[in-house]
């Protein structure tokens, strides 16, 4: 038997026009305007298509599964002898989930969600109302059938005949729930300290005027007091010293799979190391005349260690 899902509800219709009318634009702006501009183009368009092909298309019961279906892609399969519990939920929002690796509303609500009460889950979402939430050994997903009293229904039926009486899912005991460290802000304080100190120990042997900006291929064609360094190298790692510790508390206490906070603070501290490098480049330049690193070169290595890191993260996250 194959169920529907709802039809997006306002929240993601509007995020979703919105992002296409505004990737559209920004693709055209760079068309005309940037040379190669085209790249940016068929990246922004291709995030739409994307988030469009991976949305869900169904849920159907068959041959003693339970079938999630998207447009395209891998199907998710869950044998209805794995079934545990289920929960209807009125409103996914009260259950203040955080997304961990998934589409907050381009199309649909999809990928790795957590909460604190419930723990990790996978959504196959459309709307955020009426969702229904079903346990497994495996995990939970979370689904929006069109029609969520006839989808428990049949659910609670061949369950029944598969594996039993099934109960309504139940929030973790708070014994059982895991927090983040405070330990993990050692990282971020001690980033910041050293390039407190670096700032404090370089300024003296700067020129009275100083190259502050570079072109892609790194020629200087800015120059400012040597006074700007200070406000330009501490202002930005302050702000990103001050976000991370902010966010640590904040996704900490909404949710109980620490990775995720470790993630948060582990990319924040890498984003104010790398800035901490550029700024030392900057004095080297203006000391030496030449760059540590080609700023291509730079920001290729930025790019590909973030790019990792999310890689790495999301294959821990998957499978805890």
């Amino acid at each position: 038997m194959e169920f529907k899902p709802a039809r997006l509800d306002r929240p993601a219709s509007i995020i979703t026009v919105l992002t296409a009318v505004l990737l559209t634009a920004m693709s055209a702006l760079f068309i005309l305007k940037v040379p190669q501009g085209w790249g940016f183009a068929l990246f922004s368009m291709g995030i739409v298509l994307g988030c469009y092909l991976f949305s869900v298309k169904s849920y159907r019961f068959e041959g003693g599964n339970l079938v999630i279906e998207k447009i395209i892609g891998q199907k998710t399969v869950v044998p209805i002898g794995e079934i545990q519990s289920y929960l209807i939920v009125d409103n996914f929002m009260t259950l203040k989930p955080l997304r961990a690796f998934g589409n907050g509303g381009l199309f649909g609500y999809y990928g790795l969600f957590t909460t604190h009460d419930y723990g990790k889950m996978n959504c196959y979402l459309t709307r955020l109302r009426q969702i229904v939430m079903i346990k497994t050994r495996r995990g939970t997903v979370v689904l929006s059938p069109e029609n969520p009293v006839q989808f428990e229904s049949h659910l609670t039926t061949v369950v029944h005949g598969a594996a039993g009486v099934m109960e309504k899912i139940q929030p973790t005991a708070p014994e059982n729930i895991s927090y983040a460290s405070p330990w993990v802000l050692l990282l971020p304080n001690a980033i910041f300290a050293l390039n407190l100190i670096g700032v404090i120990l370089l300024y003296p042997a700067l020129p009275p005027y100083i190259a502050t900006h570079f072109n892609f291929q790194g020629v200087a064609d800015s120059w400012s007091p040597k006074s700007s360094f200070i406000f330009m190298s501490m202002l930005p790692a302050f702000i990103i010293f001050a976000l991370t510790i902010l966010m640590f508390f904040v996704v900490r206490r909404r949710t109980s799979e620490p990775n995720i906070t470790y993630f948060i603070v582990g990319l924040f501290s890498f984003i104010q190391f790398f800035m901490g490098f550029v700024f030392f480049d900057v004095f080297w330049f203006n000391i030496h005349h030449e760059h540590l690193l080609p700023p291509h070169f730079l920001l290729f290595i930025f790019l590909a260690m973030v790019f990792l890191g999310i890689y790495f993260y999301y294959q821990k996250i998957k499978k805890t």
